[in-house]
């Protein structure tokens, strides 16, 4: 069975695999990577890696951009990967979705004065805060 895990964001990182899986094991991928030095390394080192059974794939520690990145799409191939908060928006202040906070804490923004910097999530009312820190929280558990 083939299965194709995709991470993208323009302009910056883009991420997609496509693999060849039978009885719970990678048998082949294909993979294509876009982004910095820093995080085509570490794809590299990935590729080399995601062979065999699936059971066995280990996280990639680090907070950094490309260790998050791709712990989730370690995450994604287990079937493990999920966003803490299932609404769309997550500050409805400030018209904020969830998806823009997830990226700001990939790229480096892993507290809540640092999400309210990038984003201008959790500057209004405040009722946010709890969703940003599990936001927070589920990225950098597996660092």
């Amino acid at each position: 069975m083939e299965q194709t895990f995709t991470w993208n964001q323009p302009g910056r990182e883009h991420l997609e695999l496509t693999l060849v899986i039978e009885n719970d094991a990678i048998q082949s991928l294909q993979m294509k990577a876009i982004g910095c030095l820093s995080f085509l390394t570490l794809s590299q080192n990935m590729k080399k890696a995601l062979i065999g059974p699936i059971a066995d794939l280990s996280l990639p520690k680090g907070q950094d951009h490309e260790n998050l990145i791709w712990q989730e799409m370690v995450l994604q191939i287990k079937g493990l990967w999920k966003i803490p908060v299932e609404h769309k928006e997550l500050c409805h202040c400030r018209k904020v979705d969830t998806e823009v906070v997830d990226k700001a804490i990939v790229y480096g923004a892993q507290d809540i004065e640092s999400i309210r910097r990038r984003t201008s999530a959790n500057t209004g009312c405040g009722t946010c805060k709890e969703d940003v820190e599990k936001m927070i929280n589920n990225r950098l558990k597996t660092s």
